[in-house]
């Protein structure tokens, strides 16, 4: 998938992969491709988008965005990593609570 994450659950409702209701689109997506959520994983997903033309189309994006980027000065990020760890606590505490045994 490549576009905005509202067009994630129609995306994948079209490939046969409705996003229950009351769930993270994104964290869906991932469950899908991702091996350890057997629940959910379709290796299907993963082989189909190694050979599509979609897959082509953003191997050349990133490709034209690497070639014509500045890469950013050493120290710029603003986010520490105590505050990356806080807030993935805090989403996984969320997931886990709107959807136990996940």
């Amino acid at each position: 998938f490549y576009g905005k994450a509202a067009e994630i659950p129609s995306y994948l409702a079209a490939h046969g992969h409705a996003c229950p209701p009351m769930y993270n689109p994104a964290d869906f997506m991932l469950q899908l491709v991702n091996s350890d959520f057997p629940e959910r994983y379709d290796a299907a997903l993963v082989l189909k988008y190694g050979d599509s033309a979609e897959r082509a189309a953003v191997v050349a994006k990133v490709a034209e965005a690497m070639a014509g980027s500045k890469k950013a000065p050493a120290g710029s990020s603003k986010v520490s990593p105590l505050s990356s760890f806080l807030t993935l606590c805090h989403r996984f505490s969320l997931n886990n609570a709107k959807n136990p045994g996940i």
